[in-house]
């Protein structure tokens, strides 16, 4: 809700901008100007001025509240979903195309889907993370690089709640806190160039620094251009993500299924991980807060434009 307040004036301005916003705004100020120079005239006209801006009112609050819901990701009503991936209440990701990630134990052969869909995107995630575990036994593999949206002005939230980012959190969690002989091994690698996405990673962490197989390394770059963010999960599945202008996160993807293009990426992630400028600040045995705060103060000394 404090994020919601916090965007108000932006999204009403937005809003506002619209066609349809223009037309309802002007709309109002003409009914307003009207029943006040109709004020000692007719009461007809009165009337009619009242219902004209009761329902230029109803119409700049719709048009507000559709804003509020397009920030947080929701498909437009009457607009098709262009993704392979269809959405059900019971699975994020119909069977026929969990079919498309499988055999998994088959390298060599390929595919890939296209999901032009931010929602679709995350909950094919949390399919695919599921996917593996019942595909495989013994310890899993998670590489995620998340390059993306380090650059302009972003919500670290969406405004209202969006079940698919939700989902998507609880996978991780559910990855970052497994144990045994069935775990997860997760890397993770940002680029953080602003106090409050260094501020929420870290609230991130601190919700795990006692779970194993989970480390994290970021950069401070805002000089960088936008970068495919590859998600590997397994063996076998790379999700390649193109960022978001609205979110820390993914709008769309393109998802491969096959073992050789995998380990490609994974060589990929690999030379991230490994670079000299990159900075540990949740290393396999705990949280690198004297990294954190010099990544903190390196975040201070960068230029405000």
């Amino acid at each position: 809700m404090d994020e919601l307040l916090r965007q108000a004036p932006r999204i009403i301005a937005e809003a506002a901008k619209s066609v349809l916003g223009v037309i309802s705004l002007a709309i109002l100020v003409i009914a307003i100007v009207g029943y006040f120079l109709a004020w000692n005239t007719n009461e007809t006209y009165r009337l009619v001025a009242l219902a004209l801006i009761a329902l230029a009112t109803i119409a700049l609050v719709l048009i507000i509240f559709r804003r509020a819901a397009v920030d947080i990701g929701y498909p437009q009503i009457g607009r098709p979903v262009t993704s392979n991936a269809t959405t059900t209440a019971s699975s994020p990701m119909s069977q026929a195309n969990l079919s498309d990630f499988a055999p998994l134990s088959d390298s060599t052969s390929s595919n890939f889907v296209v999901i032009n869909n931010r929602n679709d995107t995350y909950d094919a995630i949390v399919d695919a993370i599921a996917h593996e575990e019942k595909q495989h036994v013994g310890v899993h593999q998670l590489r995620m690089a998340a390059l993306h949206g380090h650059r302009g002005d972003r919500l670290l939230e969406p405004l209202l709640p969006n079940p698919s980012f939700e989902r998507f959190f609880e996978a991780m969690f559910h990855c970052i806190r497994s144990n045994g002989r069935n775990m997860w091994n997760v890397r993770e690698i940002y680029n953080i160039t602003t106090e409050d996405r260094l501020a929420q990673i870290a609230d991130r962490l601190e919700l795990t620094k006692n779970e194993e197989g989970y480390e994290v390394r970021a950069f401070c770059d805002p000089y960088s251009p936008p970068h495919i963010a590859p998600l590997i999960i397994g063996d076998a599945i790379t999700f390649l993500g193109v960022e978001d202008s609205r979110y820390f996160k993914v709008k769309s993807s393109v998802v491969i299924k096959n073992g050789k293009a995998s380990s490609v990426f994974d060589d990929y992630f690999s030379n991230l991980w490994n670079d000299p400028s990159i900075v540990e600040i949740r290393s396999a045995a705990k949280i690198e807060l004297d990294n954190i705060e010099a990544l903190r103060e390196r975040i201070l000394r960068l230029p405000s434009s």
